[in-house]
């Protein structure tokens, strides 16, 4: 390998790190929607959401709502999910990780079982598994027939929100207290705990986070690399442009890559 052919490979690496130390929250969303679909013979199923709800919030709310539990018999599919009862639920967490979700769903006349677990990780990814699986059998025509397969669906929403913030522009002032005031035993209008009412605990979360700024430019300023990180991705990109100058000779420039940055919403709405 020439000299230009280990500078290119290495300035490759070195921009690639560059670019995961500064878009860490790149393409994550608030609220975040995910629609899980997912099915299994047998075997454990886990699956990651391809999208991140904005982490830093000091309150979330997530709401998950099984829209179909389905299981076959070979190709025909008979749909359980009234079954289940209760299909849909909201939780309430104060940062993240959160486990939402983590039950064992049983069946005592097919003997089918499965335990599901609906999270979100540290970074604000969702998180599902369906493992322990067990397929039992149904009755036709007297006879017992294996079950091949189950399938579900379910839809997650997740609001990250800052307690005592009211007008929703992340920032608690005396302007959310006059909405409060204005809200406080008639409707939701001043609710971020999510019990559907604005009453003292909403009171008590704007004094507790009276003063408090989430908005776009605090992020902004919250997420400067300190100093130690600053020299290192300064040296990184450095040696990354001595690779770029040494292959720039052999090889044609490209357009550089655009990378999405989606920072804190600025506006929530309910879930």
């Amino acid at each position: 390998m020439t000299r230009n052919s280990h500078l290119q490979f290495l300035g490759t690496i070195i921009l690639c790190v560059a670019t995961l130390m500064f878009s860490r929250q790149s393409c994550a969303d608030n609220p975040a929607f995910w629609s899980i679909s997912e099915g299994t013979n047998g075997e454990d199923v886990f699956w990651t959401s391809p999208t991140a709800v904005d982490v830093g919030f000091p309150r979330y709310g997530a709401t998950v709502e099984f829209t179909r539990v389905e299981v076959f018999v070979g190709l025909l599919g008979v749909d359980v999910t009234d079954l289940l009862g209760e299909t849909s639920g909201t939780v309430v967490t104060e940062g993240l990780p959160v486990t939402l979700i983590n039950e064992t769903l049983a069946d005592p006349n097919s003997g089918n079982s499965a335990t599901v677990e609906i999270g979100i990780d540290p970074n604000g990814f969702g998180q599902t598994s369906i493992t322990d699986v067990t397929l039992g059998t149904v009755e036709i025509f007297g006879f017992p027939i294996n079950i091949t397969r189950i399938e579900v669906d379910a839809n997650v929403t997740v609001l990250g929100l800052v307690p005592g913030d009211f007008d929703g522009d992340l920032v608690v002032d005396h302007t959310d207290l006059g909405l409060w005031e204005s809200s406080y035993g008639v409707d939701a209008g001043a609710d971020t705990d999510f019990n559907g009412v604005s009453d003292g605990v909403d009171l008590l979360d704007w004094q507790r986070f009276l003063g408090r700024d989430f908005s776009l430019s605090a992020v902004s300023a919250s997420l400067v690399p300190e100093p130690t990180t600053q020299f290192l991705a300064m040296g990184l990109l450095l040696l990354g442009t001595v690779s770029v100058r040494a292959r720039v000779r052999n090889v044609a420039c490209q357009p550089s890559q655009n990378h999405c940055w989606h920072p804190v919403s600025q506006t929530l709405r309910s879930v």
